[in-house]
């Protein structure tokens, strides 16, 4: 048991001395309404987008709900960025067509990869 301890705490430090790093999964929650829209508007409509991200394979996901006031409002949905709280961006991943439904949900069909400019401007929350 001992060599077997002494081997764990070998690994370990040369795993921390190397600096290794095994990656995090990053989580958001996203409250979608006409209020947080750039500029805000009236709308009725609101949604909830969950996005995970994965730092060690640069995968995306998520699922996105959402209930609208009129269902030919919604023609397409995408990520936008980067841009600061307030401001506006151009679209950088889409997301999918709503379908023309009023109210539905839907997620990721495979992972999107984010390329390290990407990555960087989400995690400085951008």
């Amino acid at each position: 048991m001992k060599k077997v301890t002494a081997l764990m705490t070998s690994v370990l430090s040369v795993l921390v001395a190397s600096g290794v790093s095994f990656g995090a999964t990053h989580t958001y929650f996203v409250l979608l309404s006409g209020a947080n829209e750039v500029p805000p508007n009236g709308s009725t409509g609101s949604g909830l987008l969950i996005a995970s991200y994965d730092d060690v394979t640069n995968q995306l996901t998520w699922i996105f709900s959402y209930d609208l006031e009129d269902p030919n409002v919604a023609t397409n949905s995408h990520f936008h960025g980067p841009a600061a709280a307030g401001f506006t961006a151009g679209a950088q991943i889409g997301l999918g067509d709503p379908g023309g439904n009023s109210a539905g949900s839907y997620s990721t069909g495979s992972p999107s990869s984010l390329t390290e400019t990407q990555e960087g401007q989400l995690l400085a929350g951008l």
